[in-house]
């Protein structure tokens, strides 16, 4: 392969890359954006949720949410579609560790949005921005 060539294939290698992961669209060469929301569906008048959520190369830092507070992150899969989010959950002394995004197990349905509901008795789960009561939310998880 001729330097010009070879120039040319970096080229095109470093704009596909840079072009995939821009900001500015939500999908571009099947790099589509995912969505994970975190809902506080505790009771009233109860602690706040705290949470603190982070995948191996992001760190999202300790956030709090009142009741009925949303908190909500976007991102692209890495290259080999293996990205997988976790958050730990604290809340009036009970605390919660697990995936709340992994390809292979969650935000499989036609929307690529996430949305966890925190309630007394654990998290639900749904794939739509339901309202807490309705029956989208399947309990995944127990505090």
């Amino acid at each position: 392969m001729g330097v010009y060539a070879m120039r040319s294939f970096k080229l095109f290698i470093f704009l596909f890359i840079h072009i995939s992961y821009t900001e500015c669209e939500e999908k571009i060469f099947g790099f589509e954006k995912h969505e994970v929301h975190i809902v506080n569906g505790l009771p009233d008048n109860t602690n706040m949720l705290e949470f603190r959520c982070q995948s191996k190369d992001n760190d999202l830092g300790y956030h709090t949410l009142l009741v009925g507070e949303e908190y909500y992150w976007k991102f692209r899969e890495n290259f080999f579609g293996k990205t997988l989010f976790f958050c730990h959950f604290y809340w009036q002394g009970k605390e919660k560790a697990f995936d709340v995004y992994n390809k292979d197990t969650y935000c499989l349905g036609p929307t690529p949005k996430c949305y966890w509901l925190a309630k007394a008795d654990g998290f639900y789960f749904s794939s739509f921005n339901a309202v807490p009561i309705s029956p989208d939310w399947i309990k995944k998880e127990s505090w």
